[in-house]
């Protein structure tokens, strides 16, 4: 049964950047981000995942 503003099942995913930066080691800045993915029509799982990406200098 078709519904108004989905695709057909097409996965999706939404990245948000977390405001805190986290410091490792003495210097080294990296941002948090977290991603979730999910379908339109339920054939896959809601996922949720974290990830880490080193700050420019």
């Amino acid at each position: 049964m078709p519904q108004a503003g989905c695709a057909a099942g097409r996965p999706v995913f939404l990245t948000m950047k977390l405001p805190q930066t986290m410091t490792t080691g003495r210097s080294d800045k990296v941002d948090l981000y977290i991603a979730a993915f999910n379908s339109h029509d339920g054939s896959s799982a809601f996922r949720i995942v974290g990830a880490v990406t080193h700050h420019p200098s």
